[in-house]
């Protein structure tokens, strides 16, 4: 997976889990509702991060942008 966690959409659902597990032992139901209300945004990230994996594999690499033979015409 991606280096970054913030690509990374186990990063996010394991925050999400968390979030549930956290928000399943509240008394307080207003509490409560947050947040499982903050762990459906944490899985709305996860997809937004596999959308995200999704496009960079179907690009192709353009780091031969940054390399020194294109920089260097001669």
């Amino acid at each position: 997976m991606s280096a970054n966690p913030l690509n990374d959409p186990k990063h996010w659902r394991k925050r999400a889990d968390a979030t549930r597990v956290k928000a399943d032992l509240l008394a307080d139901q207003a509490a409560r509702q947050k947040l499982l209300r903050v762990a459906d945004e944490y899985e709305r990230l996860a997809l937004r991060a596999e959308q995200w994996l999704t496009t960079q594999k179907s690009r192709p690499s353009e780091l031969w942008l940054l390399s020194d033979t294109a920089r260097d015409p001669g």
